[in-house]
């Protein structure tokens, strides 16, 4: 992927990206993915995980530090339950399924096939990006 330019590098441009990556490694084959609904599941993710942590949301569009952005946007995909076990727990994951079939409800296409537990894996990895911005930040002022 090319790299955006400082002030360009936000939530919502590393959200394009990392679905992108995401899409292709979990969605079935030859399912055609739509990568703005997607974006929207991941974003709800990241908002959700900066709730869980009570820490204070970063905008869409407010600029990343750019290392914070190299390392969320570079983050191994679907490793976050290495990282962030908690995110394994079965009442979270029923959380997540029914968040994401929440989501899915308002905006997935009419008869385009529903993947839910691939759209979890998405939304999951927001969360994810989120404890790991809240985490960084923390460092950060310590």
């Amino acid at each position: 992927m090319t790299h955006v330019v400082g002030a360009l590098r936000n939530l919502h441009r590393l959200a394009g990206a990392r679905v992108e990556k995401l899409t292709r490694l979990v969605l079935p084959p030859g399912h055609e993915p739509i990568l703005d609904v997607m974006a929207m599941i991941w974003i709800d993710g990241v908002e959700v995980g900066f709730q869980t942590v009570g820490a204070t949301a970063v905008g869409l569009s407010s600029p990343l530090a750019e290392d914070l952005y190299e390392q969320l946007e570079s983050a191994e995909l679907c490793g976050e339950y290495e990282e962030f076990p908690e995110l394994d727990d079965r009442d979270f994951q029923d959380l997540a399924c029914n968040r994401v079939e929440k989501i899915s409800r308002g905006i997935h296409p009419i008869g385009h096939p529903d993947v839910i537990w691939d759209k979890v894996e998405i939304w999951t990895d927001g969360v994810a990006a989120a404890l790991r911005i809240a985490r960084d930040e923390a460092d950060q002022q310590a």
